[in-house]
């Protein structure tokens, strides 16, 4: 969320200014649509209509720039400041323009944070990507970066944990980074729309519940691989893996606040470090989930105004 302060004035010369560029372009879009008929039948052969493909994009992205720099006015007069004498309002604005309406789902994401801004097709491929199995997930991540996903999938880990911020066992150090994953989208989403922070909270369980539930049935495989069940009778090596896995999602959960609840810095995600220090797994290129992350999400500077 961004303090903004608007001349009133100037934005309603420029939204002026902005619908008479955008009327222009397409009455010569429709001019140019008759001398390119009148060109095709002289020349005997097909016109390609470049420029007037270019006119109607321009027409469209000006109409949609007045529909942010409109909604954004209407936002600063209901909720900001007026300076008296004078045409300027002050007040703050959310990053990204809110969705309240939508075919919500019933998804982690959608549950808590439905017709609070994020839009419903961005919650929906968010709680798909929270609730698919760790092996698919893993799989997204890695095709993340190539695809141009807008989602954070960035993760950072603690002294000789990796992937985790706490003692977990190698065997389920991947669990950890969908952990990341939502919490960081999270609190992208909140910060983005100035979403409560309380309407959070089921999120945060649901989290918190799977990542304990990933983590013990990661240490239950890797007991049945290296130790075998007859150890927990004779050497007692799988006691502090099974500790472990049991106390992970009591820990996160008493104590990852500050992870949950700490600003969001766009900053932090650039393309040189996409994932946050922590590279994806060895896990191959799936081009089905490349593709899924194309489709799933228009980009963000289109899904800010539409949904």
């Amino acid at each position: 969320m961004s303090v903004i302060r608007m001349d009133l004035d100037a934005t309603g010369q420029l939204l002026a200014a902005g619908t008479t560029a955008a009327d222009s372009c397409d009455r010569h879009r429709i001019g140019l649509g008759i001398e390119m008929g009148q060109a095709r039948v002289l020349l005997g052969r097909v016109v390609a209509p470049r420029a007037g493909l270019v006119l109607r994009q321009a027409a469209v992205g000006l109409r949609r720039d007045a529909d942010e720099l409109r909604w954004r006015r209407n936002h600063l007069l209901s909720h900001g400041v007026a300076e008296p004498g004078a045409s300027f309002v002050i007040g703050t604005v959310p990053t990204r323009r809110p969705h309240p309406v939508g075919p919500f789902g019933d998804g982690p994401f959608s549950t808590a944070l439905a017709g609070l801004g994020p839009s419903a097709r961005e919650l929906a491929a968010l709680d798909h990507l929270a609730t698919v199995d760790l092996r698919t997930f893993l799989k997204y991540r890695v095709a993340a970066q190539a695809a141009g996903s807008p989602f954070d999938w960035s993760a950072s880990g603690a002294f000789v944990w990796e992937a985790c911020s706490g003692p977990v066992p190698d065997a389920a150090e991947d669990a950890c980074l969908r952990h990341d994953f939502i919490y960081r989208n999270w609190r992208r989403l909140r910060d983005d729309f100035a979403i409560e922070r309380d309407a959070g909270a089921e999120l945060k369980d649901f989290a918190d519940a799977r990542l304990g539930d990933e983590v013990h049935a990661a240490v239950m495989r890797d007991m049945n691989t290296w130790f075998g069940w007859q150890n927990v009778f004779t050497w007692g090596l799988p006691v502090i893996p099974i500790l472990w896995a049991e106390s992970v999602e009591p820990a996160v959960d008493h104590l990852g606040d500050d992870a949950w609840n700490g600003r969001y810095d766009h900053e932090e995600i650039i393309a040189a470090d996409y994932y946050g220090g922590v590279e994806p797994p060895d896990v191959a290129i799936d081009p089905a989930a490349t593709e899924d992350l194309r489709t799933w999400l228009c980009p963000p500077e289109l899904c800010s105004v539409e949904g």
